[in-house]
């Protein structure tokens, strides 16, 4: 699982489509093979240059359309990080916790 396959749920929440399921099983295998950190570190920097994208994004919508602007940005953010959360739900918890990241 990269980056870029990361970078597309942010870029099309709600439209994105893992059909063969590969993003989970890329997440899986980095966990079992003792990647969990390179995939955590991953998403973390992956979600922080998005959130500073629509950040730019919501202070340029000024005037009347920056809380329109701003209750979509944020929709489409929960989208994303709920498919995300969907993908990454097959990892074991138990094997990708061992850095004190996760928190349960």
């Amino acid at each position: 699982m990269n980056t870029e396959e990361i970078a597309e749920v942010f870029k099309y929440p709600g439209t994105y489509l893992d059909r063969d399921g590969a993003l989970g099983r890329n997440a899986y295998n980095m966990v079992i093979n003792k990647f969990g950190d390179r995939l955590y570190n991953g998403l973390v920097e992956t979600e922080t240059a998005h959130l500073r994208t629509i950040a730019i994004k919501v202070e340029e919508s000024q005037g009347e359309g920056f809380l329109r602007e701003l209750k979509l940005r944020w929709e489409n953010h929960n989208k994303s990080m709920q498919m995300v959360r969907d993908i990454l739900m097959v990892t074991p918890c138990s094997l990708s916790c061992g850095h004190k990241i996760c928190r349960m």
